[in-house]
């Protein structure tokens, strides 16, 4: 398993090379989703900005549950254990940013950078996986 720092460390050179929220945290966990980069990027590029860029569920929390859905079989009664640990995952990055909304997380004062958001999630989704394996 990769340790948190190595789990920024990558977060941080996609970032710098363009990538989104939901794309930064989802390729930092590739032991998890086991898939090319190039997949795991056009899996979860779409939900940057809040879903396509409309201010909905900040990207990193979609980023954080593609993540979650990969610790499961993907099967209908999955939906048991991976719906709790989503919402749990959702809580802990609300309670830690008042919001999971990309426009009230942008509308803020200050507005939460995105770089900060991104690093935050990685870090309650490393966590989280530590606890709940």
């Amino acid at each position: 398993n990769m340790t948190l720092n190595e789990r920024i460390e990558k977060a941080q050179k996609l970032r710098a090379q363009g990538l989104n929220c939901s794309q930064c945290v989802a390729m930092a966990f590739p032991d998890i989703h086991n898939l090319p980069d190039e997949v795991i990027a056009k899996l979860s590029i779409g939900f940057g900005g809040g879903v396509g860029g409309q201010g909905e569920v900040c990207g990193v929390v979609s980023g954080m549950t593609i993540i979650e859905g990969f610790r499961s079989n993907g099967g209908a009664k999955d939906k048991i254990t991976v719906y709790p640990r989503v919402s749990n995952l959702s809580e802990i990055f609300k309670s830690k940013h008042c919001s999971i909304i990309c426009r009230e997380l942008k509308g803020m004062t200050p507005p939460r950078p995105c770089n900060e958001l991104i690093l935050s999630g990685i870090e309650i989704l490393h966590n989280f996986i530590n606890e709940t394996e």
